[in-house]
């Protein structure tokens, strides 16, 4: 195939060895040949690990991923899953929880996110799409992730949750200055403004509302466990968590296919000729691009992995990025192949963390999808501007100029 091209795949920095005592997935250059990285790690006998924050080790082989991932009595996430952690109030919840804490808490909202629910979303989506798209110029460039995957996620996310749309930005701008700046002054004080708007938000809807089943904003601020009322500090964890989901790995998903699409035009074309296709290689588009690219674990015990004894206490930063590219588990993973057929992909985890909006982000990244390719005849990579990739956790774009043409 002429037009193959891999994701993270520039040339080096430095030798393999240094990059990997130093790991530091939050640093600018990170995303250098981060597929070359990932190999030698793999290559390796046992966990390789970093000097950075202390220490920690990171799993980049798909077994030694799912191992981890399915194994919350051992590996928990009540400790944190992030490396540094953020700078917040309380937990992220119940992603922050094991069971059965956890399990108690999923469940107030998991009804809201199930396929048939998602499903019946599909008109909305689309219109939001296709009202961002009839905006585009032709011929213009386009900032994707600022002009449309950011605008669809965030306009999904914020319907369904029952927020003012007139807040999008404020709300962005928050979430990506406490994600990207944690350690900072800065990063602090977005996590206490989005504290302080969440709580003013949850004051003003159990003002003026009644409790209601069918409504997601309702089943979390007149939430009870077990007779209990949830705190504040609870609810505000819980939106907030959905306000990070919701935001941010469904739009870099988005953004990376459409710069896979704008790579490889011959290939954008055989989907527009049958839109059928995606139907299964929506979940190839996931794979490959994999944003939500590292979690931590911590060992509450003794414990081997990939021939590696890890102690007590350890910090393990699991790759779901990278188990997706394990040439082991994935034929070829390097590369987006539209007709793969056997793709056990975890780019939304796996074990009782999976990622809870899954089916939404699905029905989302689809449309985007479709949506684009049928309004543009012709999408172009603007080679006299320079891609940006975002460092930490989730591994994605933050600028993709991209030309239209009707």
């Amino acid at each position: 195939m002429k037009d193959r091209y891999a994701i993270w795949a520039d040339k080096p920095s430095c030798p393999y060895s240094e990059r990997v005592a130093a790991f530091n997935h939050h640093s600018q250059d990170h995303h250098n040949d981060l597929l070359g990285l990932w190999s030698y790690m793999r290559e390796k006998t046992g966990l390789s690990r970093s000097n950075s924050y202390d220490g920690f080790y990171i799993a980049t082989r798909y077994d030694d991923v799912m191992a981890i991932a399915n194994n919350h009595k051992v590996f928990i996430s009540g400790d944190g899953i992030n490396i540094p952690e953020l700078p917040q109030h309380a937990p992220h919840i119940p992603i922050e929880m094991d069971p059965p804490e956890h399990t108690q808490f999923r469940q107030l909202i998991a009804s809201f996110f199930s396929r048939s629910k998602v499903d019946a979303l599909s008109e909305d989506i689309d219109k939001i799409a296709k009202g961002i798209l009839a905006d585009f110029a032709n011929r213009s460039t386009v900032d994707v992730v600022e002009n449309y995957a950011k605008p669809l996620a965030i306009g999904v996310t914020l319907s369904l949750l029952e927020l003012p749309l007139k807040d999008a930005k404020y709300l962005d701008d928050l979430l990506t200055t406490q994600r990207l700046k944690r350690s900072s002054p800065e990063g602090k004080a977005a996590a206490v403004a989005l504290v302080d708007y969440l709580k003013a938000a949850i004051s003003d809807y159990q003002n003026h509302h009644t409790p209601s089943r069918t409504h997601l904003f309702s089943a979390i601020v007149f939430a009870e466990i077990d007779g209990r009322k949830l705190s504040i500090d609870e609810q505000v964890s819980i939106i907030r968590l959905l306000l990070f989901g919701g935001f941010d790995t469904t739009a870099m998903t988005i953004a990376a296919s459409v710069l896979w699409l704008a790579q490889n035009p011959n290939e954008a074309n055989r989907i527009r000729q049958d839109f059928s296709i995606l139907d299964r290689a929506v979940d190839e588009f996931i794979r490959y691009a994999s944003p939500a690219g590292y979690l931590r674990r911590t060992a509450a015990e003794q414990a081997t992995v990939g021939g590696c004894v890890i102690a007590k206490g350890e910090k393990i930063l699991i790759s779901y990025a990278a188990a997706n590219h394990d040439p082991e588990k994935f034929a070829d993973g390097h590369f987006l192949n539209l007709s793969r057929k056997s793709n056990p992909h975890i780019a939304f985890g796996s074990g009782v963390h999976r990622c809870i909006g899954s089916w939404l982000a699905k029905l989302e990244i689809r449309i985007a999808i479709e949506q684009i390719l049928r309004t543009f005849k012709n999408i172009e990579l603007n080679a006299d501007k320079e891609i940006i990739w975002e460092c930490g956790e989730n591994l994605g774009l933050s600028y993709l100029p991209i030309m239209l043409e009707r």
